[in-house]
Parts: C-alpha cells; structure tokens; sequence
C-alpha cells in the first residue's frame, strides 16, 4: 500500500517514461526503448509493478474486476517485457469474462517469452501462457486452437498436469457434444 502512493497516475509525463524493472537487462531494454520514443527513462526497481500486479490479483480474489483490470494493466504498462503481469492481466480479464481480450494478452506474452521476456525462466513462463491461451479458448468454444495449445504446453514440460487435465476435458466436452462455457 506504502509503495502504491508512489507509482505515477501515468507512466509517461513531460518528456518521460517511467518504468519498473526486474533486472539490469529489462531496465536497459526500458531504457533503449524510451530513446526511441525521444523520452528520458526512469526505471524504478520491481517494487511498482509488484506492488500493482499483486493488487490486480488481491481484488480478483474480491471480485473488484474493474479494479483488478486496471491495477494489472498499470503494472504491464510499467514493465511491459514482464510475462507474469502480462499473464496477471490475462487471468484478470478472464475472470471478467473478457475473453477476447484475454487471448490476446495470453498471445503477447507467449510472444514475450520468444522475444525478449525479462524473466529467468522463458520456458516456463511460455507454457503457462499457452495454459492461459488454451482456457480462454476453452471458454470461447474454440476447441481444436485450445488443444494445440496444451499440446504445445506439454511439448515444454511432458509432466504438466493442468495441460493433461485441460486435454481430458476437451475430450469429455467433445464426447458430450457439449460447447465450452460460452461461445
């Protein structure tokens, strides 16, 4: 809460650009990419976006979905090579039946992760995208693309569980002729 009073309402004012980063390599990525927008970069440690993503979390758990959407997208604002904020604002317009725009988050951090993703585990956080892009797909009836996510997904990691799980109920939802939870 202390941290949040500090964050700027935006993260461009005047002629700067701020940004929260995790590592030496994102805050000169940040840095690089204020240049080309002729902004001067003030890259803060992770404690802001932390703060912001861990907030959009905490009011999904409440059910303040607005709220949530806007403290998750604060965050990836603030540190948009970070693929667990991306994949926090993902889980947020998920939860807030945005579909649409949830499977293009899912997208863009899977894109981060083969780009340049600020985290230590690349891999990792790929598959917990492709999860989060197969789910959404789930719910949008589009069952073949969720499929190859999760297959994707267990391309990476053999023993993902939640990819396995998702695979059966694709194949239950589709020996029930059932749809997914919308279209």
């Amino acid at each position: 809460s202390e941290v949040l009073k500090h964050v700027p309402a935006s993260v461009q004012e005047g002629g700067r650009r701020y940004y929260s980063a995790t590592n030496m390599r994102e805050a000169l990525l940040d840095a690089v990419d204020a240049n080309h927008e002729q902004l001067q970069a003030d890259v803060m440690g992770a404690s802001w976006g932390e703060a912001l993503s861990l907030r959009g979390s905490a009011l999904t758990r409440l059910g303040h979905l607005d709220d949530a959407v806007a403290a998750a997208q604060q965050a990836v604002d603030l540190a948009p090579r970070n693929v667990p904020y991306i994949e926090e604002l993902a889980r947020c317009l998920d939860r807030s039946r945005q579909w649409k725009l949830a499977l293009e988050y899912f997208q863009d951090a899977e894109n981060v992760t083969e780009s340049d993703s600020a985290g230590d585990s690349p891999l990792a956080d790929r598959a917990t995208a492709l999860r989060g892009e197969g789910h959404v797909l789930v719910e949008m009836n589009r069952l073949d693309e969720a499929e190859a996510d999760y297959e994707d997904a267990l391309g990476i990691d053999p023993y993902d569980g939640e990819a396995r799980a998702a695979l059966a109920r694709i194949a239950t939802l589709r020996q029930h002729d059932q749809p997914g939870d919308v279209k």
